[in-house]
């Protein structure tokens, strides 16, 4: 054999030897690899090595003609996405990350230049960024990103607070008058002011009438004094003793005035 036989063989051989690296390599382009390698010892002086290839993630699409994608509506908890299609049936990946889609739609049916596709709910979640594209027969489209608008925070009325100050009382006797005067209070601008206000305002009122059908001023005080002994515990605890003041003094008051007109 002579020296440019030889040559030749070996150019041969790196040639395929070339073309066997690259198919490989080829098919491995746009994903990401690792490899596991386990040594079964036989004895000190052998072993045995296996590598193993694990796809984790695919980045690599084939991108089809004329298929596009764009997002649009946005709400807290649906998009609308739509593009053209030259293919008759197109689907929808959706994902959270670039290039990492778990959610597929259901075929969506076209007339084979456009189509339209609103989804809902699951697996939109508001405040999150999504990735999605189009996917077709022939390939995927470019990808789409959109972020959905957040939550707009649920308006806290007071309508249940009253409710929850019985329940909390076992519906008890001080549980239900502290609930009354709070709700009247809350007419006058609320907390201990308003409750205040509204004392003043009734026992004013129960005076007046009281001493223009009687013309005696110490039963009108008394029954005052009375509703104000009542609800004024209720504001604040240092109020009690006054409270019980004003009920004594009412009592006594009723029966001294009892006692004058009929004795």
């Amino acid at each position: 054999m002579g020296a440019g036989e030889m040559m030749r063989r070996v150019l041969l051989l790196c040639a395929a030897l070339l073309l066997l690296l690259a198919a490989p390599a080829a098919a491995l382009d746009g994903y990401d690899y690792y490899q596991t390698i386990d040594y079964n010892a036989t004895d000190v002086s052998s072993y045995q090595q296996d590598l193993v290839i694990h796809r984790t993630a695919g980045t690599d699409y084939t991108l089809c003609d004329g298929l596009t994608v764009a997002a649009s509506g946005l709400t807290s908890q649906s998009v609308t996405l739509s593009g053209s299609t030259p293919y008759s049936e197109v689907w929808i990946a959706l994902g959270t990350a670039p290039g990492n889609y778990g959610y597929q739609s259901a075929i969506i049916s076209t007339n084979t230049s456009s189509y339209t596709a609103t989804i809902e709910s699951f697996p939109l979640v508001a405040g999150e960024t999504f990735y999605a594209r189009a996917g077709c027969g022939g390939g995927y489209s470019s990808e789409v990103s959109f972020t959905l608008p957040s939550v707009t925070p649920r308006p806290r009325t007071t309508y249940g607070d009253r409710f929850n100050t019985l329940m909390s009382g076992n519906l008890s006797i001080p549980a239900f008058w502290e609930a009354e005067a709070d709700t009247y209070g809350d007419q006058f601008g609320g907390g201990d002011f308003g409750v205040m206000v509204f004392v003043s305002l009734l026992s004013a009122l129960v005076f007046i009438v009281l001493f223009l059908r009687s013309g005696d001023v110490v039963i009108p005080f008394m029954v005052g004094g009375l509703i104000a002994g009542v609800i004024i515990p209720h504001i604040l605890p240092e109020f009690a003793e006054m409270g019980y003041a004003f009920a004594a003094a009412a009592l006594i008051g009723i029966g001294y005035s009892l006692y004058r007109r009929y004795v």
